[in-house]
């Protein structure tokens, strides 16, 4: 019998969860899609630099804070990868700038 492998989302733990959702929250409120392509640099860049103009609008600073304070708690970020996947600090960091070390 094959048993299905777990989700990504299945795998996560319930910040990492959090996380995903808020990202997924944004994307559908302002695109009308649960993740644009390239959601997870665009939300990095608020958290990173504070600018927050977003498809059909404006994120709100809270969530800038909601997206900031669950990066650290967790410790990473989320990508997509055949769907919502949770990346350390140091392997976004890697995928993105290098050996850089920009702080959200």
């Amino acid at each position: 019998m094959n048993i299905p492998e777990a989700t990504n989302l299945e795998k996560m733990t319930g910040v990492q969860r959090g996380l995903a959702a808020l990202m997924s929250e944004i994307s559908e409120r302002h695109y009308a899609a649960g993740w644009i392509s390239g959601l997870e640099s665009a939300l990095w860049s608020m958290v990173a630099l504070g600018a927050r103009d977003f498809g059909l609008g404006e994120v709100s600073k809270d969530e800038v804070r909601q997206l900031r304070e669950l990066s650290m708690a967790c410790g990473g970020w989320i990508v997509w990868r055949n769907g919502e996947t949770f990346v350390t600090i140091d392997e976004w960091r890697a995928m993105n700038f290098g050996e850089a070390k920009v702080k959200p």
